[in-house]
């Protein structure tokens, strides 16, 4: 898959990323933000990301099988948008799911009481595998999504 960047990646650019996840504390707890500069650093370095109207999505091609996903599947890794509700993260969702093989899987996990992004993926094909927790006993979903394309 070629990367879909729009953007050059700079550290003014992650910053921006970093601060518009930092605008979300009721979704994203404090121990999220640990390793979030370094993970937001390593997909813009390796162009794994979408970044346009002020959505980010990242994402991961997984190298090996793991206990859910197979070689070559994706991870939808982070996604979240400054202006909620204006249709930009519907467009950038669509993007990403267009490029992705014709037979391929995607995964992503999301918090339980993030009820908003659940339904953002639903309705975008994502369906609930399990559920999970997120470090400290935080509820969480797995979700995955089959693309069969002609």
């Amino acid at each position: 898959m070629v990367p879909l960047h729009v953007q050059s990646p700079t550290a003014d650019l992650v910053n921006e990323w970093y601060q518009i996840f930092r605008k979300y504390p009721e979704i994203f707890p404090d121990a999220y933000f640990r390793f979030l500069k370094a993970n937001l650093e390593e997909s813009a370095v390796k162009g794994t990301y979408i970044y346009t109207k002020g959505v980010l999505l990242t994402y991961k091609q997984y190298k090996k099988s793991t206990l859910h996903a197979k070689a070559n599947d994706f991870s939808l890794e982070k996604m979240v948008s400054v202006n909620p509700g204006n249709g930009a993260a519907k467009l950038v969702m669509k993007k990403f799911l267009s490029t992705l093989p014709k037979e391929s899987t995607c995964y992503l996990k999301v918090a339980a009481h993030n009820a908003r992004a659940i339904c953002f993926y639903k309705k975008h094909g994502f369906k609930t595998v399990k559920k999970i927790d997120f470090g400290e006993r935080i509820p969480g979903l797995l979700m995955r999504r089959r693309t069969m394309r002609v």
